[in-house]
């Protein structure tokens, strides 16, 4: 993991934020035009 870099990613993460943000929380900031997901699954979730 050090090798490809993704402890440094998961450090520089950690202190950006202290967990995942649920998109429902995010209401008060408007509609989101465009959403980007890598898996089918999670599009999904994120239409529900």
């Amino acid at each position: 993991y050090k090798r490809n870099g993704i402890l440094p990613m998961l450090r520089r993460n950690s202190s950006v934020k202290l967990a995942p943000q649920r998109w429902q929380e995010n209401a008060s900031d408007g509609t989101f035009d465009v959403v980007l997901t890598f898996e089918e699954k999670v599009f999904d979730m994120v239409l529900e």
